[in-house]
């Protein structure tokens, strides 16, 4: 028994070494290996003027790893240290995804905005985004920003004469959906779009949010896909609240989800986030399960419907 065990150990560690030396020798876009947690950058800012980024966090790092097999690595410091991080070069090298938590509105440097979208549709690296990273960089989406800054047309002309051939860096493209604004605060029910996607595929239809905002929707581009919708009140029709967008090679999960802790307290809104990170790293069924199951993850039980 005791050879045996020895052996077995013995082939196990040669397995090992030989899918080390696999990864080593692959792309860095290329899939990861199954067993291998997928690395994931976390990029926020404490404090948040309007979000409780700290227990936000708090609430991803620890129910996210319980959902998919990941490891989570956060970068967090004030606004200004995360500027420093979102200017540097490759600041995804390494990583398998990117999930943005953040609230730039008023922000008006289109070179960190590029290199936040190159991160996904040069270097390949897919990105999850939550609530308030649609609301990022405002000034410049495809209409005047009525609120604050320059306008369009100015920030392209100037993008233009220092980056020949170099798309502007229109965050909304990035993200998927052009929005100015939303709802107040209320308890609403989602919708499922159609077709139903893999990432929402067992969720129970006409799932209710407990207290959220509810972003209008000004322009949903049509590189994205619906995920989700709900039934603004205030402006009396649907909006897209989770959708894909395809950017470059890559591709993004966005979410406009994730106020305050109500939907953070919700385990379907971390189900949400994990599917939609497997989704865009290529780990999810066409039935809504993860393609490689590990023993210790456990997915939201939704009542049969």
């Amino acid at each position: 028994m005791a050879l045996n065990h020895l052996k077995a150990l013995t082939i196990f560690g040669i397995l090992l070494v030989g899918l080390s030396s696999c990864e080593s020798t692959s792309k860095e876009t290329s899939t990861p290996d199954p067993i291998t947690p997928l690395k994931v950058l976390y990029i926020t800012h404490y404090p948040g003027k309007y979000h409780d980024y700290k227990a936000q966090t708090e609430s991803i790092m620890g129910l996210l790893p319980k959902l998919a097999n990941v490891e989570v690595t956060l970068k967090t410091e004030n606004i200004e240290g995360t500027y420093k991080l979102l200017k540097a070069p490759d600041f995804a090298k390494g990583y398998d995804a990117i999930i943005y938590n953040l609230c730039m509105a008023h922000n008006e440097d289109m070179e960190m905005a590029h290199n936040m979208i190159e991160q996904t549709r040069t270097n390949g690296v897919p990105a999850v985004l939550i609530h308030c990273a649609m609301h990022t960089f405002w000034v410049s989406f495809g209409t005047v920003d009525s609120r604050k800054g320059k306008n369009q047309p100015a920030l392209k002309k100037a993008w233009s004469e220092n980056h020949s051939g170099v798309p502007f860096p229109d965050w909304s493209k990035f993200t998927g959906l052009n929005t100015k604004k939303h709802d107040h605060q209320r308890s609403y029910a989602t919708k499922r779009a159609t077709p139903l996607h893999p990432i929402v595929k067992k969720f129970p239809e006409g799932w209710v949010i407990d207290k959220d905002e509810l972003y209008q929707n000004v322009e949903f581009h049509d590189t994205a896909t619906a995920v989700l919708n709900a039934f603004s009140v205030e402006s009396n029709k649907d909006h897209v609240i989770a959708w894909v967008n395809k950017v470059g090679e890559s591709q993004v999960f966005a979410t406009t989800l994730g106020h305050g802790l109500e939907t953070f307290d919700q385990m379907e809104f971390h189900q949400l986030i994990a599917n939609g990170l497997l989704f865009v790293t290529d780990r999810l069924t066409e039935e809504g399960d993860p393609l490689y199951p590990q023993g210790n993850i456990r997915s939201v039980e939704f009542p049969t419907q």
